[in-house]
């Protein structure tokens, strides 16, 4: 998989210029590509792009969240296992248990967070995750349901890098939209490919679950998905932040929410995090 991940992303370098109007995100590419190409991959999780850009590093924010999941009812059977870190790409472990990261307590606070409204993600039949990370997301949710249609959509490099980490996970995974709709997990970066899911997932009434948690509100307002393309998913579990690099983003939220119709909002600041709020989308009442 590492040869196959280096091959890619030299072709990403002499092909493709770093397809993204937002600076951060150009900079945060162009280091990636470079850091792929020649660092150690087997590390690739202790490097400053990866801390800095994809992963929740704080862990005495990580065990107060930990300790809210600890209390549901549903700990034991549902989201106990759930806690444990494969550790591939050698991330930095919790202190208190080494079996998990910060990270991967924080991707399972946002699932226990969703759920605590009484609809269980692995309902869900098509997640589409826009923007995704390197990947845990999408394997924590895949750990729950072996049958599911999950699309991660992101940039080209970080979306060959999640290609890398999950089908090294053990996950089915595609990085083009042939075998779609086939059960298993594609990361797509092309915007055709995007609209050809977009346009399929529309023709079926499958429960289809929209995930966005930061990435909405990290990408330029102009190049974020129409809303209304977005009126084919039944739920949805966003974060995002009020303001990043100089784009305000409640007045588009507040827009996001009236554009849906036919969905219950249940929106709410996290406390452990100044500044940054779910908003959670349910088809129906709760």
């Amino acid at each position: 998989m590492k040869k196959y991940l280096r091959e890619k992303v030299t072709n990403l370098k002499k092909t493709e210029p770093i397809s993204t109007s937002n600076k951060f995100w150009a900079n945060q590419s162009s280091k990636l590509v470079e850091l792929i190409l020649k660092g150690d991959l087997e590390n690739f999780l202790r490097w400053d792009v990866i801390s800095e850009t994809m992963l929740f590093c704080d862990k005495k924010k990580a065990l107060i969240e930990k300790r809210e999941i600890s209390k549901s009812p549903f700990f034991k059977s549902r989201y106990k296992h759930l806690i444990l870190d494969p550790l591939f790409g050698n991330p930095k472990k919790m202190s208190f248990f080494e079996k998990t990261t910060a990270n991967t307590i924080h991707h399972l606070y946002h699932m226990f967070r969703f759920e605590k409204n009484h609809f269980q993600i692995g309902a869900s039949k098509v997640v589409l995750e826009y923007g995704g990370g390197y990947g845990n997301f999408a394997r924590l949710i895949n750990s729950i349901s072996s049958n599911l249609v999950y699309i991660i959509y992101d940039l080209p490099v970080f979306s060959h890098l999640q290609h890398y980490y999950l089908s090294s996970s053990g996950f089915n995974t595609y990085d083009k939209v042939d075998m779609f709709p086939k059960p298993g997990i594609y990361c797509i970066n092309q915007k055709k490919d995007l609209n050809f899911i977009f346009e399929n997932l529309a023709k079926n009434n499958d429960e289809k679950l929209f995930v966005a948690t930061w990435s909405l509100s990290e990408t330029n307002i102009k190049d974020r998905p129409a809303i209304d393309l977005l009126k084919i998913f039944h739920n949805h579990l966003i974060a995002y932040q009020d303001t990043f690099e100089g784009i305000e983003n409640k007045n588009y939220f507040e827009d996001f929410k009236t554009s849906l119709g036919n969905v219950t909002w249940v929106e709410s600041q996290i406390n452990h995090l100044p500044g940054n709020n779910y908003l959670f989308g349910y088809n129906g009442n709760i």
